[in-house]
């Protein structure tokens, strides 16, 4: 087996392609989130149906509602903490990314 494939740094598509992480074009934040809530929607959308149906129709709306609320609430944090992670970096607010904040909150392990 060829040794540059045992290692786990490089994605094993990169290294049959023969190319390596220079190649990988970076995406938007806007981009990465319509791909992420695309991925969400698409799985959530075959489980709902059956979710209501065993649960029942008056259940299942309710815990809809709470999960979509807490969703929310979980948005709002994480924004709140861009806030916090733009002063405490001293940088400008549409320049800190989800990186930053975790790093910002976890310090060596974010």
């Amino acid at each position: 087996m060829d040794d540059e494939y045992d290692s786990p740094s490089k994605p094993l598509l990169l290294l049959a392609e023969g190319g390596g992480h220079s190649d990988l074009k970076k995406s938007s934040a806007t981009a990465a989130y319509f791909n992420f809530a695309k991925a969400a929607i698409g799985a959530g959308s075959f489980a709902l149906p059956w979710a209501i149906m065993e649960s029942g129709l008056v259940l299942g709306v309710f815990t809809m509602l709470i999960v979509g609320g807490l969703s929310w609430y979980t948005m709002l944090l994480i924004l709140d903490l861009k806030h916090q992670s733009s002063v405490l970096l001293d940088a400008p607010l549409e320049k800190v990314s989800f990186t930053d904040i975790g790093r910002s909150v976890h310090r060596r392990w974010g």
